[in-house]
């Protein structure tokens, strides 16, 4: 149905006349000075292809699941795929609060409507207690 191309955070994405995408300040480490740590916007970044004919209709639910197994889920929406190649990014406008050291999995789920096809793709954020980076200019 689909196959992931990729997924992956990010600060911004600019798309310039041309159509042409371009991720800025791709991330998966955020050194914290203290916990909980609010990291400014990002966003996360996603693109798929089709492997059969026809539109897709479905859902897409993208799901922030933290160290300690804690559910948070962002979006969940109508998902309808016409060309062969599809994007989503979502974004976090206001940032988000990362309570916890550790492993962060961002699981973004996609599904057909009729639910004959379910598949989730994830990528996982660590976040580090320790002293700030010069480059991690997005920890508030």
């Amino acid at each position: 149905m689909l196959k992931q191309i990729l997924i992956l955070l990010c600060e911004k994405v600019i798309q310039d006349k041309n159509g042409k995408i371009s991720y800025i300040d791709c991330f998966d480490v955020i050194n914290a000075g203290s916990m909980p740590v609010k990291v400014g916007s990002f966003c996360v970044c996603s693109q798929w292809r089709k492997t059969a004919l026809g539109d897709f209709y479905g859902r897409a639910k993208l799901t922030i699941r933290s160290p300690n197994g804690e559910e948070t889920i962002i979006v969940q929406d109508e998902l309808i795929i016409k060309s062969a190649t599809h994007r989503l990014n979502i974004d976090f406008k206001d940032g988000f609060i990362f309570p916890w050291e550790g492993v962060y999995t961002f699981e973004l789920c996609i599904s057909k409507s009729d639910k004959s096809w379910e598949e989730t793709f994830t990528t996982d954020l660590s976040v580090v207690k320790g002293e700030p980076q010069k480059t991690d200019h997005n920890v508030r």
